[in-house]
């Protein structure tokens, strides 16, 4: 809380207005991947770690208004107790980061509707929550900022390659990339690994 007004930074930073700069860095993907040439599409999956919510949203809202088919995989940090995701998020059977997902992406279409701004259409919620968002709310085990010995390994391996990626979030979010790969579920795909 600010001491000179009622200004409050809400926890871990995410609100309305935060999920502007994350929408805008899709718009720079964009021009990016033109400039580069690099694919001639869109991609199709976006790999990014899942908090408080405002970059996983503000992707999801970019693709909306770029217009991409591109699904967003967000991958919790945590998870909380039936009992903090009802006081917290008012929806005890849905995991507590996806939680603070709709719970902001509700706010934010909202207050983006408020202010009029451009490209946001009335069915953008359904679309993000049934077409593009993918939560993944498992990979976030042993537990918040703890790792796996096999993680640990391939945070080592990955950071002699040049790829730092913290135990909270960014380790987890590839692990869930890799997992996912590992599947098959990405053969074919263009992806893209969004390193918070």
């Amino acid at each position: 809380l600010h001491p000179d007004t009622d200004s409050l930074v809400p926890p871990g930073g995410s609100n309305e207005v935060s999920a502007l700069g994350h929408m805008n860095a899709i718009a720079e993907l964009a021009q990016l991947l033109d400039a580069a040439q690099a694919w001639k599409a869109p991609p199709d999956v976006i790999f990014v770690a899942m908090g408080s919510g405002s970059t996983v949203l503000g992707l999801l809202l970019g693709v909306h208004l770029m217009g991409w088919n591109t699904k967003v995989v967000g991958v919790a940090d945590q998870d909380k107790s039936p009992l903090t995701r009802w006081v917290v998020n008012g929806q005890p059977s849905v995991p507590f980061v996806e939680g603070n997902v709709a719970q902001l992406a509700r706010s934010t279409v909202e207050w983006l509707h408020k202010i009029r701004f451009p490209g946001i259409s009335p069915d953008v919620l359904r679309v993000m929550q049934h077409e593009t968002f993918v939560p993944d709310s498992t990979s976030w085990e042993p537990g918040y900022g703890l790792i796996a010995p096999a993680d640990g390994e391939r945070a080592k391996e990955l950071k002699e390659a040049g790829l730092n990626l913290d135990p909270v979030f960014t380790l987890k979010a590839w692990r869930s990339l890799l997992t996912m790969s590992q599947t098959g579920a990405l053969k074919n795909k263009k992806v893209l690994f969004w390193n918070t």
